[in-house]
């Protein structure tokens, strides 16, 4: 890493960002998904971390496309994701009023459930961080986290979509 004169050396904690956010990431994927599966009662066991996500986006009916960009993975992998959800009959699929081309998903009343589940999964998780993090630290935390996202959701000149 280049300094310039004058500018103190970063911290090595900086420099390991990148790796503690995904590391972090996964930790909690792993300890939602966990938690979610076992609170709906076998639902959503082997979907992964992509089908808790989603059903936790699609509140109202939303577009395929729409849950792609949310979660940062491509429409066919959505798609994919939206399927074996709706083979499970937690989602519905279908044609936009206006554009058949675009598949709307909305939540079915067991997808609904499993919903609720995943809530109390969260509420499960916060109790877990509780236990690694002091209460007082996972509000700023939690703030910090959506700061960062919205960097995130932001186009830069070197964004390439």
């Amino acid at each position: 890493m280049t300094r310039f004169p004058g500018q103190a050396a970063a911290p090595a904690r900086v420099e390991s960002l990148p790796l503690l956010l995904r590391q972090a990431t996964v930790a909690t994927d792993r300890l939602l998904t966990g938690l979610a599966a076992g609170g709906a009662a076998g639902e959503l066991d082997g979907l992964g971390a992509s089908a808790v996500h989603i059903l936790a986006l699609v509140r109202t009916g939303r577009p395929v496309t729409a849950l792609a960009e949310s979660l940062r993975i491509s429409p066919q992998a959505a798609g994919r994701v939206v399927a074996r959800l709706e083979q499970r009959g937690l989602l519905w699929r279908y044609p936009h009023g206006l554009d058949a081309r675009v598949r709307i998903v909305e939540l079915t009343d067991e997808g609904a459930d499993a919903v609720a589940a995943i809530h109390d999964a969260l509420e499960n998780a916060l109790h877990v961080l509780g236990d690694v993090l002091a209460p007082e630290r996972i509000a700023p935390l939690l703030q910090d986290l959506e700061a960062l996202a919205e960097i995130g959701e932001e186009r830069h000149p070197w964004d390439r979509r």
